[in-house]
Order: structure tokens, then C-alpha cells, then sequence
């Protein structure tokens, strides 16, 4: 194990004597009471005490105490969270997790340092729009002159090859920001929304913003699609790297606040609740007129539309995207559409974390391979011809793994899905 000496015990201690009221309030709310073990879907594999939250918890504060030194054990405690929420919302003393974790991650970062690789993707490549689209459109162009198949097929996905057996989508040949119209305006207009697209989306999964900007387009919404939006920031803050993640925020909030719409809707789970709950503690009440006008996709539709949707025969069930369900509090609303546009099948088990986590299905393959797994079996269970969810990390996370298991089941977007239920004259 190796030991950093960034501080010494009594630099610690003067530390944690300046440290934010509401981070050792969280700290001292856990009771120790265990219940997390119940909820944790690393912990229900891994089965140590470090990673859960009670465990974590405990090595937070003896590490700011200066009982312990940072280590990578500590470093590896830390980014073992999957940050799904679950812990957080079935915590009967109300600890915000993400609040330590973030803090946590923040702590490491600035006292040892981003990773090299990290500080390049996120001081110089997701500031820079073109710079980063550039990037990609070399690898899509690199993807199409690989083997599609075979024992080499795995260089078609350079770099995250490196990062394991992962199976990912083809880049798009061109990107959502490209392709989408700045405006388009609706015939009988209701509504004007921004749409905020984020970055899976926009580079692999083009078609689901094409998706989402039809459906509502279909049903009196004007839709603007600010071309210079930038990385909501969530795999930033997932490294703690705070000075990135404040550029990417102050950019995206002044954009869409220069904006006229009644609200500004994403597609994705993860850039939903980084935008509409990160924001504010971040950038203060310069985000709180941007946050406040964030909306799911789905939940959009449900609130102000009234969509009619012919039935479809074909069966169809629903994964919860963390962010959506524990992060958001949206839950029926998806439902709620898809009992109306076919043939709804709830899975088991469908608020289970897929294991995708963002980054972390790339850093931790196996232990992510091994949390989809159960979602791979309840889909397995259920009889639904199509698997809908509104994120696209999950979808790329539940795709993988389907098409590793030999599952053959199609996996949608919620918005393609419900487009394709759509009348022809709404």
C-alpha cells in the first residue's frame, strides 16, 4: 500500500477546523445503523466495510482527523461509489452522501492532485467544443476502418479498449449539436424549450436527441438547441476537479440564460440532476433561475402535454435511471407514458442500479459487469420485447452486458419509444 504525507496531523487538524459546517453535520448524522449495507449495489457484491457508506463514512473522518493517512486504500474507498443514491434516500437519518463524497473527491483532488489524463479531458478538450468534436470525428472516422467483428473488433472502441471487454456503440458520423436545427419551431406552438443534449447523447447517440426533439416538435413545442452548450460537468465532479467543473457551469448557465423558453429539457438522467441540483451549490444564486427550469424529457411530457399515442401491441418495460428515480424523484411519470403507448411490463427489481456509474464502468469493468448482471436477469424475467430507460449511460451500460449474456432484447431511449407511439397527426 502506498502513503502520501500531503499532511501532517496538526495541518489536518487546522483543516478541519476550517471546514464546512455542513460537511461534518453530515458526518456526525450517521448513526452507524447499517442500513445502507441492505441498499449498496457495491457493497451487495464486494462485501467490505469500506465500501459502503457507514464504512466510508468512518474512513472520512478519521482520515480529516488525522488518524489516518490518505492512501490507496482511502483514494480506492472513495471512488468505489457508484454515487446512485440509493443509500441516501433509504437513510433513515437523512446523510447526504453526495455531499461527502463530493466533498471527498474535491479534498483528494486539491490536496494530490486530477489525474493526467483527467486534467487533459477536463481543463482542454470539454471547454473546447470544437476542439473535442474534432477528436471524435477522427475516431468515428478510425472506428469505420476497423474489424467489426472478431477478436479485433475491440480496437473499433479505442481508447476505452484499454478499460476492459466493453461493448459500445459506433460514434456517430455526426454529431446531435450538427445535425439539430438551432431552432425549430413548432406549427401551433405551446411551449418554447432549451434542449440540452449532453455529451453521450450527443456523440453516439445522435438518433435519441433526434428522438427527443421530434416528439416534442410533434406536440406544439418549439425547440431551440444552443449550439455552444458545453459537458454538464458530471464525470468532472466525479474526479473532484471543482475549478474544471465551475468553467463547463458558468458557460452552460449564462448560455441558456441568454435563452427566452419556458423551460430547458434533457434526455439524460445523469446531465438532469448535475444541472438542476449541482449547480446551485456550486455557482450560488447565479444558477438558481437556470436550475429551477430543468425537466426530464419524460416528466416534461407528462406536465404540460397531452400526447395521444396510438397502442402498440409490442410489450415494453422500464429500467430506472439512479439519477431519475432516487436523484429526481421521478418515477411514474415514464410509466405513466408507457402504459399509454403499449403493452407495459414492469421488470423486477427495475430501481436497481445498473452498475453503470459513468466513469466508473470503464475504471471498475468487472465489479460494473458484476452489478448489471442482476439487472441483465430481472430483464431475462420479464416478458417485454423492448427495454426503455431515459438515460444513455444506462442504456449503453444494459446493452453491453445484454449482448455479453446473449440476451436478445432491443433497448430504447423512453423519447424513441413513445415517438414511434406517436399518432401520425397529433
Amino acid at each position: 500500500m502506498r502513503f502520501f504525507s500531503g499532511l501532517s496531523y496538526q495541518g489536518t487538524r487546522a483543516w478541519v477546523s476550517r471546514m464546512n459546517a455542513s460537511i461534518q453535520e453530515e458526518l456526525n448524522k450517521c448513526a452507524r445503523c447499517g442500513k445502507c449495507r441492505a441498499q449498496c449495489p457495491v457493497f451487495l457484491e464486494v462485501g467490505t466495510e469500506m465500501s459502503v457508506t457507514r464504512g466510508r463514512v468512518a474512513l472520512l473522518e478519521a482520515y480529516l482527523d488525522g488518524a489516518i493517512p490518505y492512501s490507496d486504500k482511502v483514494r480506492e474507498a472513495m471512488m468505489t461509489c457508484l454515487r446512485c443514491l440509493r443509500c441516501q434516500e433509504t437513510c433513515p437519518a437523512g446523510v447526504r452522501v453526495d455531499m461527502l463524497i463530493n466533498f471527498a473527491r474535491e479534498k483528494m483532488a486539491t490536496e494530490f492532485g486530477v489525474p493526467l489524463l483527467g486534467r487533459i479531458i477536463f481543463r482542454a478538450l470539454l471547454p473546447r467544443r470544437s476542439l473535442f468534436d474534432a477528436l471524435v470525428r477522427a475516431g468515428s472516422i478510425l472506428q469505420n476502418l476497423l474489424p467489426r467483428s472478431g477478436q479485433d473488433a475491440r480496437l473499433r472502441h479505442l481508447p476505452l479498449m484499454f478499460h476492459g471487454k466493453r461493448r459500445i456503440p459506433s460514434l456517430s458520423k455526426r454529431s446531435a449539436l450538427k445535425i439539430l436545427p438551432e431552432v425549430l419551431p413548432a406549427k401551433n406552438e405551446k411551449k418554447v424549450v432549451a434542449f440540452f443534449v449532453g455529451c453521450l447523447t450527443n456523440y453516439s447517440y445522435a438518433h435519441v436527441a433526434q428522438a427527443i426533439v421530434e416528439l416534442l416538435n410533434r406536440n406544439g413545442v418549439t425547440v431551440i438547441t444552443p449550439k455552444r452548450q458545453l459537458c454538464c460537468g458530471q464525470p468532472v465532479l466525479s474526479y473532484g476537479d471543482m475549478k474544471a467543473l465551475r468553467r463547463l457551469a458558468e458557460h452552460n448557465v449564462a448560455l441558456f440564460n441568454s435563452v427566452e423558453c419556458d423551460a430547458i429539457v434533457t434526455g439524460c438522467a445523469s446531465c438532469g440532476r448535475m444541472i438542476r441540483k449541482e449547480y446551485v451549490p456550486l455557482l450560488g444564486e447565479a444558477a438558481a433561475e437556470f436550475s429551477a427550469k430543468v425537466y426530464d424529457v419524460g416528466e416534461f411530457i407528462a406536465k404540460f402535454l397531452d400526447v395521444e399515442f396510438e397502442h402498440r401491441r409490442e410489450t415494453v418495460t422500464y429500467h430506472d435511471p439512479c439519477h431519475l428515480n432516487w436523484g429526481q424523484g421521478i418515477t411514474e411519470e415514464p410509466r405513466d407514458l408507457l402504459r399509454a403507448a403499449g403493452e407495459y411490463r414492469e421488470m423486477p427489481d427495475a430501481k436497481r442500479c445498473c452498475g453503470g456509474g459513468g466513469s466508473f464502468s470503464l475504471s471498475h469493468y468487472d465489479l460494473s459487469a458484476q452489478i448489471t448482471a442482476h439487472k441483465v436477469e430481472s430483464i431475462r424475467n420479464t416478458p417485454a420485447d423492448v427495454v426503455t430507460t431515459s438515460c444513455p449511460g444506462c442504456m449503453l451500460q444494459i446493452q453491453d452486458r445484454l449482448v455479453a449474456e446473449g440476451v436478445n432484447r432491443r433497448v430504447e431511449h423512453l423519447a424513441e419509444f413513445l415517438l414511434k407511439s406517436q399518432k401520425s397527426d397529433p
